[in-house]
């Protein structure tokens, strides 16, 4: 069958030839060779790749672990000061409402004392009067 022959139409002819020029530019593009050395470069690659963005992702969770604690101390402290406020201002208040209470038991001893005088003066004086009638009377 060496010198058998086809025939074709024109149009066949041409699709046949679109496809083997398409066939033969794929065998001159791609070099399997090549393509291997180039998908074992691009595991490398990636591979490199991958570690970098796991080294990035541990400096990032170790940045973010050192921000949450400084802010947990930083929340820590303003607890610690704000009680420590607290209980300043509730000592200062207890201070002047003991101050105060004390103005206030002095200001009712010194008017008991004074009811004490008024009375013991008009004790006297009514003592007095009693006496002056009794003797303009007798």
């Amino acid at each position: 069958m060496p010198n058998a022959h086809i025939t074709v139409t024109p149009e066949e002819f041409k699709e046949v030839k679109k496809r083997i020029e398409k066939l033969e530019t794929i065998l001159e593009v791609s070099n399997i060779e090549k393509i291997r050395d180039d998908v074992h470069e691009m595991d490398k690659e990636q591979a490199t790749i991958s570690e970098k963005i796991d080294s990035l992702d541990a400096k990032i969770d170790a940045k973010i672990d050192l921000l949450d604690n400084k802010i947990d101390l930083k929340f820590d402290s303003l607890r610690t000061e704000m009680r420590t406020e607290n209980n300043s201002l509730r000592t200062e208040m207890n201070e002047r409402f003991n101050t105060t209470n004390e103005k206030i038991n002095t200001t009712n001893e010194k008017i008991n004392s004074v009811r004490t005088e008024l009375r013991i003066t008009l004790g006297l004086i009514l003592t007095g009067i009693v006496a002056i009638i009794i003797k303009l009377f007798i």
